[in-house]
């Protein structure tokens, strides 16, 4: 959000407090902005409709938290068969990491017990990964997998999850072969 739409921000909590009796003042309008600042307005927007028209939500006012979770979304539980059936693909971050971590003759070679307990390995780690991802900080080997695989580090993680909330410049690849700043070897083999 920028500093001028703190004034869309006030019309959009005022309007949807008229729907729970509320009263809400400027300084409830200032702690929901420095709270939810990290957004754009669009999304706060947005994320007060949906609240107010979700189950159980639709009964209490909106807290900061609540929009929050609306626009990052609903958690998504991976299954092994489910990071199999993206590591065989490999159109997604998820997918080309995990295929990584698996390793590709054993995609195409491993017997099905085998590769379900490397996909449990590897969703140890998935809160990790997912944390760089929302925050573009992939590490340069992770980088020149996804340049490998032609998917843009700024695209979702897996299906059903938001984009990263970082902007391109945060994200460089300076040449296949310099990832901010660090040289590597461009033939790792999938």
């Amino acid at each position: 959000m920028k500093n001028e739409d703190i004034k869309q921000l006030a019309v959009v909590m005022k309007s949807t407090a008229k729907l729970y009796s509320k009263d809400v003042d400027s300084s409830l309008v200032d702690i929901y902005f420095d709270l939810l600042i990290d957004f754009t307005m669009d999304e706060i927007s947005k994320a007060f409709k949906d609240h107010v028209m979700t189950g159980e939500s639709k009964d209490f006012y909106p807290k900061p938290g609540n929009i929050s979770d609306l626009i990052r979304g609903k958690e998504i539980t991976f299954k092994p068969d489910d990071i199999i059936a993206l590591a065989l693909s490999k159109k997604t971050p998820l997918g080309v990491f995990a295929a990584a971590f698996i390793g590709s003759y054993d995609m195409g070679n491993g017997n099905t017990i085998y590769l379900r307990g490397r996909a449990k390995e590897f969703l140890l780690d998935l809160d990790e990964l997912t944390n760089r991802s929302n925050t573009g900080t992939y590490s340069p080997w992770e980088m020149q997998l996804l340049d490998k695989y032609n998917i843009d580090p700024l695209s979702p993680l897996a299906p059903g999850l938001k984009k990263p909330r970082v902007k391109e410049s945060k994200l460089r690849l300076v040449d296949k072969k310099t990832v901010n700043g660090d040289d590597f070897d461009s033939d790792i083999p999938i």
